[in-house]
């Protein structure tokens, strides 16, 4: 079994509920619509350790926008001289999925680590190179580690 160098570990910090809210609606003669949106955010935040040193290399947080929407419409009428009640609603709702959005908020977490690890001097690699045929990306790059701990792993 091999040494593991570095470790990523991270988590979701924050949840925050109905961050932004609102809508707008109209009624007139027993006809109505509304339309109404919310959005929540998700907080994640990953750090990359050494594991010798249990030194922080690295710490990135990502935050994603769940958005939620609804509308409707409706009819509210008195029929046969007010005795009885006319009443139609119908509405419909579109929510982001939450799993989704905690994805992304990771992937973008990771992309920003790699980022600001090549920034930093962590790791290195080498651009792709594009083939003469346009539609075909041949990737000759490969992650290559330039911190001390991750060379030893490897050797």
């Amino acid at each position: 079994m091999l040494f593991a160098g570095l470790i990523l570990e991270g988590g979701i910090v924050g949840y925050d509920t109905n961050t932004t809210s609102g809508g707008a609606g109209a009624r007139f003669l027993g006809l109505g619509a509304n339309d109404q949106y919310r959005t929540d955010q998700v907080t994640v935040s990953l750090r990359l350790v050494a594991v010798q040193t249990g030194e922080i290399l690295l710490t990135v947080s990502a935050t994603k926008t769940i958005a939620s929407t609804s509308n409707g419409a409706d009819v509210f009428r008195f029929l046969d001289l007010g005795t009885r009640a006319l009443e139609i609603e119908s509405g419909n709702a579109a929510n982001e999925p939450v799993n989704y959005a905690i994805r992304t908020a990771i992937e973008y977490a990771v992309l920003q680590m790699l980022y600001e690890g090549k920034e930093i001097g962590l790791w290195e690699w080498a651009e792709p190179v594009i083939a003469k045929d346009k539609n075909i990306n041949i990737d000759q790059g490969e992650l290559k580690s330039t911190h001390p701990i991750s060379e030893k792993q490897g050797e």
